[in-house]
């Protein structure tokens, strides 16, 4: 397989088919649902430049009973070059392959969404599935770091909205996973003057 695509944005440890074939088993077996955390995803460089980016964009504050955040618009209406390149890195056959090869899913070619996300002091959202049609595969790419004591951690829940698993952001790490009707998760609320950054989404399946 041509790995071009991805040698030119992805860390060089994770391109190997060995190193799929390990992270597939990692997916496959994760509990509550499947799911993976990638630690050193992109090439240095181009994590720094999406996160330098993101400060051209607009965030918009949403808040309801269930969430509040700051979110950018999907990167689609970006006029940030970086960004648009990042978007079209993720779209590519090399990397929707390569998400196969490690999930077992079948990807819908052409089909994302993908904004940016900023969690600030107080900051939070609620238990959900993330269930809505089409939807596949939900990602993140963490561009900031925060700390076990600061909040902000990604809780996967089972079925009795237990938390099972924490993620605490650190930079550079792409967390993913399936979606599904028991994927319950949340963000848990950010506790001090510290900013979450993540670029992310959902893929679609067929």
């Amino acid at each position: 397989m041509e790995n071009h695509a991805l040698a030119g944005w992805l860390n060089e440890k994770h391109i190997s088919e060995s190193g799929r074939n390990k992270m597939k088993a990692t997916f496959t077996k994760a509990t509550p649902f499947p799911h993976l955390e990638i630690k050193d995803f992109l090439k240095e460089n181009k994590a720094k430049t999406l996160l330098l980016a993101l400060a051209k964009e607009r965030f918009i504050l949403k808040e309801a009973d269930l969430f509040k955040f700051k979110h950018t618009n999907d990167i689609t209406s970006s006029s940030v070059k970086e960004l648009k390149d990042f978007r079209g890195f993720l779209l590519c056959e090399e990397f929707l392959s390569y998400m196969e090869s490690i999930t077992g899913l079948t990807l819908k070619r052409g089909a994302m969404d993908l904004a940016a996300s900023l969690y600030e002091d107080t900051d939070y959202l609620l238990p959900h599935d993330d269930q809505l049609e089409g939807r596949k595969i939900a990602f993140l790419l963490y561009l900031s770091t925060m700390g076990k004591s600061v909040g902000g951690a990604l809780g996967l829940l089972d079925k009795k909205l237990k938390t099972v698993k924490r993620i605490v952001p650190q930079f550079n790490t792409f967390a993913f996973f399936e979606v599904s009707p028991h994927s319950y998760h949340e963000v848990e609320e950010v506790l001090k003057d510290k900013q979450r950054i993540t670029l992310g989404g959902w893929f679609h399946g067929k």
